[in-house]
């Protein structure tokens, strides 16, 4: 079968068919109105959809509005769209532990990405992002009383600052989170914190310890010690670091050339929780760096970070009339966030067509904005600082052709106003429906005059149109989410009288 390629000569190039001009949006839902909302985003959700809250009960008896979220959460996974979920997992609300957990379990068996917030901090955030472009931030939780009863108030905004800023915000407390699949149930008995120290370096006249731990629950902090006794109960205690982090400092208060001992402790409300095993080392202080004493390492910088590398795409096929396949290869980065698909319209704009945050995906299945083989695709690494790559472009792959799309019937273009037309048509609305153009022709091209018609509307009325006479005609073009595009038949403008 030889390959079908839409003719890049299509009704879509038209003299004026630009991008409008994006106006930001800022808007404030209070009390009940923000359900309605929020149901709206999550149901046009395109590609990813990320919530972070201190509650989601749905465990009420009856149908409520956070059942309805729910629900439209889990629809949204099974249409494709990726649904990232972050609820409070605090040992400080046992009874909001439990509820969290169960809707994190009707989530996760449905197919969402869930992951809980540490155990020794409160995750009171209310933040919903869609579409990596469009965010709810405000006090509003996920419970039949903040969605019904409650004064709440939370904004939409489409900023792209404060979308950036959100977006990073959530990615920090994502990486602190602890996934489902290894979460301990709400009411299962810890297991005790187990340190393993892996190894130590001198740094300055600091030493710096790197250790493992099994888990970090009711851990608020670790601390690198020292002590000249391998008993440690006379050790002094570095500066804390969070229970994310795996490498912490101690400055020796010994005098070069001694053997001291040194551990990593964890504390819980002041108190230690476990101790590390103990290694021991003769102290010797790196020299300092030339700058009147202070410590260093002879004046070297540390070599910056290595930089963010690209992946590379190898195919870009179309599986169906509506999807397509995109595969890469990528040799990885130790702060992956997410690779997001994109592919480039007419107007070389790059839109995002999916999402994944799996830093194991090396593909992706979904449908594109276009499946005309001149809109290129391209896949785009972030890292946890939100800093990112961009792969190689690469045309979709075409491996059959749809079934060609029926052109609408014009019936009649009448004037209604000095400047305004109404346009009668008739005709089915393809499956794969994208938009309607009401064209005129001007100095032997077509001239967009709207693209703002809604798939099931048989007239339309508005203008300016650039002619209003007899003699340059109009007509219909209908497009589809596939490429394609065909013309009605043309029609003169009927005149006032």
């Amino acid at each position: 079968m030889p390959m079908w390629q839409p003719s890049r000569n299509t009704p879509s190039q038209t003299t004026n068919h630009h991008p409008p001009r994006r106006t930001p949006m800022t808007i404030t839902y209070p009390d009940a109105l923000f359900f309605s909302a929020l149901m709206r985003e999550i149901n046009g959700a395109q590609s990813s959809i990320q919530i972070m809250t201190f509650i989601f009960r749905s465990g009420y008896v009856g149908e409520t509005r956070a059942k309805q979220i729910l629900d439209a959460l889990i629809a949204a996974q099974a249409r494709g769209v990726d649904a990232y979920v972050c609820l409070d997992y605090s040992r400080f609300e046992a009874d909001l532990r439990a509820e969290n957990y169960a809707t994190a379990t009707k989530l996760a068996e449905a197919g969402c990405t869930v992951r809980l917030g540490p155990s020794n901090q409160t995750l009171h955030t209310k933040l919903a992002i869609f579409d990596m472009e469009r965010v709810f931030l405000g006090s509003h939780n996920l419970t039949r009383g903040a969605l019904s009863f409650n004064r709440e108030v939370t904004l939409l905004t489409d900023l792209r600052d404060i979308a950036k800023r959100m977006r990073r915000y959530f990615n920090e407390v994502w990486a602190w989170s602890t996934r489902f699949s290894e979460a301990l149930p709400p009411d299962a008995s810890f297991e005790p914190v187990e340190i393993a120290l892996q190894g130590f370096t001198t740094v300055g006249n600091e030493i710096e310890l790197a250790f493992t731990v099994n888990h970090t629950e009711g851990v608020d902090a670790f601390a690198a010690v020292c002590d000249t006794a391998i008993d440690l109960e006379g050790a002094n205690m570095g500066a804390t670091v969070t229970p994310e982090t795996r490498v912490a400092r101690v400055l020796p208060l010994v005098e070069p050339g001694q053997m001291v001992y040194l551990a990593v402790r964890a504390y819980s409300q002041g108190n230690v929780e476990a101790t590390s095993n103990a290694h021991s080392m003769i102290y010797q202080p790196e020299e300092g760096n030339g700058g009147g004493g202070e410590g260093g390492n002879g004046g070297i910088e540390p070599p910056p970070p290595e930089p963010l590398t690209a992946p590379t795409v190898t195919s870009v096929t179309q599986t169906s009339p509506a999807d397509v396949a995109v595969t890469w290869t990528f040799i990885g980065a130790p702060d992956l966030h997410r690779f997001e698909i994109q592919q480039r319209n007419l107007e070389q704009v790059w839109s995002t067509i999916g999402i994944t945050m799996d830093p194991a995906a090396r593909q992706w299945t979904g449908a594109p904005q276009s499946m005309d083989a001149v809109n290129p695709v391209r896949v785009v690494v972030f890292n946890m600082a939100e800093e990112s790559a961009a792969s190689n472009e690469m045309l979709i792959t075409l491996t059959g052709g749809p079934p060609p799309l029926s052109p609408m019937t014009l019936t009649l273009v009448e004037q209604i106003t000095p400047a305004d037309i109404r346009v009668h048509f008739s005709g089915d609305t393809p499956p794969n429906w994208s938009r309607y153009e009401v064209e005129q022709r001007t100095n032997g091209q077509w001239t967009m005059v709207t693209d703002s018609i809604e798939a099931s509307s048989r007239t339309w009325e508005g203008g300016p149109v650039p002619y209003m006479d007899a003699v340059h005609p109009v007509r219909m073009v209908v497009f589809d989410t596939l490429g394609q595009s065909a013309a009605s038949n043309e029609v003169t403008i009927t005149l006032m009288l």
